[in-house]
Order: structure tokens, then C-alpha cells, then sequence
């Protein structure tokens, strides 16, 4: 069995575990502040991890069969009820403190139609605004899932997908300057949702899920190679971030990940030390509870340990503990 194809299948890529791990917590140092030029600054650096979520997902689906992609959709489904549901608890713990009535909310969320078409179109959250990406992917997953299974038994043919993918990035980076260069006003949502970002993102990483090899073998991409590429992109983030207001959608990030993937791809063992690998093996888990606890976390740590300049990282402690523990 050939490299590409073991990575493929086992998921055994070390380094994309550890970036999600690391993806994760910057995500939560976004919602969960430091003070002064290191919250700008992780903020830039941050731009680089959900775009890099849904480009190994991708990655991993290359060559999966419709069967294998349901299991990978329905997790996605059971982790976005999952975080729904503990948004929705918590926010039923404050509304009892207070002296509301949660049943009364809870009413009012389930049975607002509106909540469940942004939900479905925009990829909002009623409970919390910072969690579209799951929705985003859960639905770029099950397009995805259709995909594959349309072509039933016969070979699949990503092109169109990759055509598709490539189409709405350029959307996606066109609405996000559109502002700036144009005078045209474009909200965030309208283009950080699955249309015009978890399909992209998700259909770079298939892209490269097939293709990696080949692009480092002809373009001759050695690992310092990719390396100096990365830094560029991530220093064309940085101009885009502070020199020209970026938000969401930015060219140096995204080209970032596109080499960041095969770099890691290249290199997917980090160690072969058995303690090692088993710490490795917590990652994935721990990056995902760490994602759906640290608004919660957050919340909890601004509510009674508000004026600590280590609220960042007290939070990360406790959603770190509560990854430990579901592990």
C-alpha cells in the first residue's frame, strides 16, 4: 500500500492532530480575549483554523465510500446536537438564576421557525454565534455524502466538486473585500457559512486528499520549501489583517492551509514513541470538546472570575479538563 494511501485511510497524520489541538485553543483565545497586540495578533493567526478544520476533514475523505462518509456526517451531527444542547442547558442554568423561566425559553428557541432556516441557510446559532462552523460542516459533509453516493457504484469524479469548490471561494474572497475595495457593505454571515466556506475549505482538502503527492513531486516542494511558502502566506495574512482590516475571508490565509496541509501530509509522523502516540490519540477528542465547551467555559470564567488577566487561560484549563474527563 502506497504513503498517500495510508494516510488516507488509517487518519494516522500526526501533525494534523496536533493543529487541530492547537486550531482549537486559538479559537477559543478569539472568543475568550487576551489584552493589548497578542489578541490582534492570535486573532490573524486564528484566521488560518477553521479553514484548516474543514481542509483535513476533506483531506480525509478523499477515496472514502458513501457508506464511510455517513458515519463522518452523522458524528458531525451528534457533536452539533451535542453543542446545541449544552448551549441551550446553560443558558437555562443563567435564565433560573436570574429568576426567568426556562421553560418559557426553551419554548421560544425550539419553535421559532426563523432560527431554524438561518440555521439551515446562514449557519446562525440562536444560543451562540461564534458556533456556525459546525452546522457549516455538517452541511459541506452532507453534500459531500450525496455527492459520492449519486455516482452509486461507478468510479467517482471529483472535478465538478473541485469546480464548485473553487467557484465559491472565489465568491467567498470577493464578498470579503467587497467592502473595502468596492464601497459594497457584505456581512460576515453572508459569506462564513457552509455555501461559501465549509464547501471551499472542504473540497481543497479532497483536492489535496488526491493530489498532494503529485503537486510536492512536480513542483519539487521540499519540506523547507513549504515551509518558506506557509511563512509567506501567513506574512500576506498579517499585511491583509492590519494593513487592509481583514475579516474572515483572506487569500493569505487559505493559501496558508493549502500548503500547510501538504506539508503536514508530507511528514504525517511527528514520533514513534508509544507514549506519544497515545497522547496523539487524545487530539481530535480533546480539539472537539475544547471547540463545543469553551463558550460555555468562557461564560462561566467572565461571570465569577471577571478582572483576571489569566481569564484566557483559565478557561482553556477547564475546557481542557472537561476534554481529559470525555476522553
Amino acid at each position: 500500500m502506497n504513503r498517500a494511501k495510508t494516510i488516507r485511510t488509517a487518519r494516522g497524520n500526526q501533525p494534523m492532530e496536533v493543529f487541530r489541538l492547537i486550531a482549537s485553543i486559538l479559537v477559543l483565545f478569539v472568543h475568550v480575549p487576551f489584552s493589548g497586540n497578542l489578541n490582534a495578533v492570535i486573532n490573524c493567526l486564528a484566521r488560518c483554523a477553521v479553514p484548516g478544520f474543514l481542509a483535513i476533514s476533506g483531506f480525509f475523505c478523499y477515496g472514502a465510500s458513501a457508506k464511510k462518509l455517513g458515519r463522518r456526517l452523522w458524528a458531525l451531527v451528534k457533536v452539533t446536537v451535542a453543542a446545541f444542547g449544552l448551549e441551550l442547558f446553560w443558558n437555562c442554568v443563567l435564565i433560573e438564576l436570574e429568576g426567568g423561566s426556562s421553560i418559557g425559553f426553551v419554548r421560544a428557541v425550539l419553535s421559532n421557525v426563523g432560527y431554524y432556516k438561518d440555521f439551515l441557510l446562514i449557519n446562525t446559532n440562536p444560543l451562540r454565534d461564534t458556533f456556525w462552523y459546525l452546522p457549516a460542516a455538517m452541511e459541506a459533509m452532507a453534500l459531500l455524502w450525496l455527492y459520492v453516493r449519486l455516482h452509486g457504484t461507478k468510479p467517482v469524479n471529483y472535478r465538478w466538486a473541485y469546480l464548485a469548490g473553487l467557484l465559491l471561494l472565489i465568491c467567498n474572497l470577493a464578498m470579503g473585500v467587497a467592502d473595502k475595495f468596492f464601497g459594497i457593505p457584505v456581512e460576515t454571515i453572508q459569506y462564513r457559512n457552509a455555501w461559501f466556506f465549509g464547501i471551499p475549505m472542504m473540497t481543497m482538502g479532497l483536492f489535496l486528499g488526491q493530489y498532494w503527492k503529485q503537486l510536492t513531486d512536480r513542483f519539487h516542494l521540499s519540506n523547507g520549501l513549504l515551509t518558506v511558502l506557509i511563512l509567506g502566506c501567513l506574512g500576506v495574512s498579517f499585511w491583509e489583517w492590519f494593513g487592509l482590516g481583514g475579516r474572515d475571508a483572506m487569500v493569505g490565509s487559505v493559501t496558508a492551509v493549502f500548503f500547510l496541509i501538504m506539508l503536514m501530509a508530507k511528514n504525517p509522523t511527528l514520533s514513534r514513541n508509544v507514549g506519544f502516540c497515545r497522547m496523539i490519540g487524545v487530539f481530535g477528542t480533546l480539539s472537539t470538546v475544547v471547540y463545543v465547551s469553551h463558550g460555555v467555559a468562557g461564560d462561566f470564567c467572565q461571570k465569577y472570575i471577571t478582572g483576571s488577566g489569566m481569564l484566557p487561560l483559565i478557561t482553556l484549563a477547564l475546557s481542557l479538563v472537561a476534554g481529559v474527563i470525555w476522553a
